[in-house]
């Protein structure tokens, strides 16, 4: 991209790309519901010098105006996170706000062997960890709606004075033909789907991910 453009990053966290877009010098918005990654964001932006315009908000119901951005991203899978109403919603608020010709990029995990992505049933003593500083017993599972295409990753902790606390992790998978069904109502001129875009690594990464490109 040669010329500026309007930006919007959709769930931004700390800032990561809307600093490297904003060091561009193109006009960056971020908007995120966490008050801390905001708060990051902004000391981070500041103390490099750049104008970028960081919103705390649920994107769901913040107002993004008509017409304003030429590109406006959500990745990191947040869309297969939405229910279904969401999803609607989030495409309509987006094609209100994007210009004529404006890009959007989102990115969803593929059904590319979903059962491969069952883990089996763990359990582990942590002194330790990830989910508490103290000491717990973490019993981890999965389990997979195959019609639904969700697995639901689930880990019970329980701690050492025995109070036990479960997570409960969906995530949906989708095939192209999945995706057109969601996106074609809103009318979009043109819909692309790249697997191309992430390294590969692990179940979760390479070609695992779809980058859906829609153009208005």
């Amino acid at each position: 991209m040669n010329r500026e453009i309007n930006i919007l990053d959709l769930g931004c966290g700390p800032g990561l790309y809307t600093e490297i877009l904003a060091k561009k010098g193109h006009k960056v918005t971020g908007i995120d519901f966490s008050e801390n990654s905001i708060a990051y964001a902004r000391k981070s932006a500041k103390s490099k010098g750049l104008m970028i315009d960081y919103q705390v908000g649920n994107y769901l119901e913040v107002d993004f105006g008509i017409e304003r951005f030429d590109l406006i991203y959500m990745v990191f899978t947040d869309f297969g996170v939405l229910k279904p109403d969401d999803q609607q919603l989030i495409l309509r608020k987006i094609k209100g706000a994007l210009k004529p010709g404006g890009v959007l990029i989102f990115d969803v995990l593929n059904d590319k062997g979903i059962e491969s992505k069952i883990a089996p049933k763990n359990w582990e003593v942590v002194p330790a960890g990830f989910w508490r500083p103290t000491p717990y017993i973490a019993l981890s599972e999965s389990f997979l709606y195959e019609h639904e295409k969700v697995l639901l990753s689930q880990h019970t902790i329980i701690e050492d004075d025995n109070e036990v606390t479960t997570y409960r992790f969906w995530n949906h998978f989708y095939s192209d033909e999945d995706l057109l069904a969601i996106i074609e109502p809103h009318g979009f001129e043109s819909v692309s789907f790249h697997r191309d875009v992430l390294p590969e690594g692990d179940k979760w990464n390479g070609d695992n991910v779809t980058f859906c490109r829609l153009i208005k």
